[in-house]
């Protein structure tokens, strides 16, 4: 850890402990002048871990026990507003990187994290690559079609991007065209060191990233049809 960012996260520990010294006075003040306060006995966030991409946004919202609590003011506060800013639970994916997004209740000063992780925009420059091959799909996400309004489903070797799912229609139906990029490298009778490609899908509106079954070698063919496309 570099000295500059351990001064940082000293700080962002200070600030954390003077917020809850503030919000537990609140609480403690709500309680002297108001005896029919309902104070919190818990607070979490309905989301503990988010994978958002850049630009993107989404909102935290806090879930209290008991859930008549008098008081729902929370303050948020974002461990790096390089990755992401909070406002009001409004969080706004500014970088690539993670972070973690905590939210204090004035009630009772409770604490509830939410881990972020910030993908960088997907994006492919084919002059990188000396290959490319073709697939057709079609894709299932938690047993509903692929919504291209909030979803989007890219091939990756490793953590690199490689093409993204473009939806077309065909005779009246609808799938997904993939233009993937790689290298093939031939020996002397076979390819070598095949590229695994696997498939993703972002979901823009639950903010998150899952892996699909379906994982093939690159080989330049193409794979599936427009009538007898793949299942992701």
């Amino acid at each position: 850890m570099t000295k500059n960012h351990s001064f940082r996260h000293t700080l962002f520990l200070v600030w954390m402990s003077a917020c809850s010294l503030l919000v537990a006075s609140c609480g403690l003040l709500d309680m002297e002048f108001d005896e029919g306060i309902q104070m919190v006995y818990e607070m979490r966030l309905d989301r503990d871990t988010v994978t958002v991409m850049v630009g993107d946004t989404f909102v935290l919202a806090p879930v209290f026990v008991p859930d008549s609590v008098s008081n729902h003011e929370v303050f948020f506060v974002s461990g790096a507003d390089s990755v992401a800013t909070v406002k009001d639970g409004a969080v706004i994916a500014t970088g690539e990187g993670e972070t973690v997004i905590t939210a204090i209740s004035v009630s009772g000063a409770k604490r509830a994290d939410c881990q972020v992780y910030v993908m960088a925009p997907w994006t492919v420059n084919p002059f990188d690559y000396s290959d490319d091959m073709i697939v057709y799909a079609t894709a299932t996400i938690d047993g509903q079609p692929f919504d291209p309004e909030t979803q989007q489903i890219g091939a990756f070797s490793g953590p690199e991007f490689r093409g993204m799912g473009q939806l077309v229609e065909w005779e009246g139906r609808k799938f997904l065209q993939f233009r993937i990029y790689g290298h093939y490298e031939w020996g002397d009778d076979e390819p070598t060191m095949p590229e695994l490609i696997r498939f993703a899908c972002y979901d823009r509106k639950k903010v998150t990233f899952e892996y699909l079954p379906l994982a093939i070698s690159f080989d330049g063919e193409t794979h599936g049809s427009p009538s007898e496309p793949l299942e992701l």
